[in-house]
């Protein structure tokens, strides 16, 4: 069974919540009533991932990211340094990396993404282009562990109609009926039996 978010109503899965779709901190604001990472709890307009930009632009334009103007993009180990794998292979374990805005991605990472059977990687310079816009999260896949990161689009393309839904400022905008009273009062009436939460805020999503 789904539970939708109290802000911008993306349904959830009930058991994902609270098994590893958020971590324990997203899911204890999400079951409050605050808001989901999809809307950034209440701050980021989910249609356009805060771009401003209208997603369902994207079969109309040749761009490598589909007029998004940015790439998610896979991390892995490029120079297979003492305790990583193999160049091109996954991280073993998650290591404290900071990526700076507005810069390029270091050498020392290989650059990835789509996915198999289409798995592309960026030129020396699209990469120079395709700056750090956000670093995301850790990931395991079967040969070990890779950073998510959202870079820059590094292809010029024409620009893509205003986001619909947040009129192209990328900011969220209450939609609909406002569940987070809800989400509140039955946090404040079951304390911490999220067990309890849960059953009242999936009868009521």
């Amino acid at each position: 069974m789904d539970i939708k978010c109290a802000k911008c109503h993306e349904p959830w899965d009930a058991y994902g919540v609270r098994h590893g779709d958020m971590t324990p901190e997203e899911s204890r604001r999400f079951l409050k009533g605050e808001g989901c990472p999809g809307c950034n709890f209440g701050t980021k307009c989910p249609d356009c991932s805060g771009t401003g930009k209208e997603s369902n632009w994207s079969p109309h334009s040749s761009c490598i990211c589909g007029g998004n103007h940015y790439l998610i993009v896979r991390l892995l180990d490029a120079k297979g340094q003492m305790g990583y794998l193999p160049p091109g292979g996954c991280f073993p374990e998650r290591t404290r990396v900071k990526l700076t805005p507005k810069e390029p991605v270091p050498d020392q990472f290989a650059v990835h993404f789509d996915f198999t059977p289409n798995v592309k990687t960026l030129t020396p310079e699209q990469r120079r282009q395709a700056v750090v816009m956000q670093q995301l999260e850790w990931h395991q896949c079967r040969d070990g562990w890779y950073l998510s990161a959202k870079l820059a689009c590094p292809q010029p393309h024409a620009e893509a109609p205003a986001c619909t839904v947040c009129g192209g400022d990328g900011k969220f905008h209450q939609r609909g009926e406002d569940k987070q009273p809800l989400f509140q009062i039955a946090g404040e009436m079951l304390g911490d039996d999220t067990d309890g939460l849960q059953s009242i805020l999936e009868d009521h999503s």
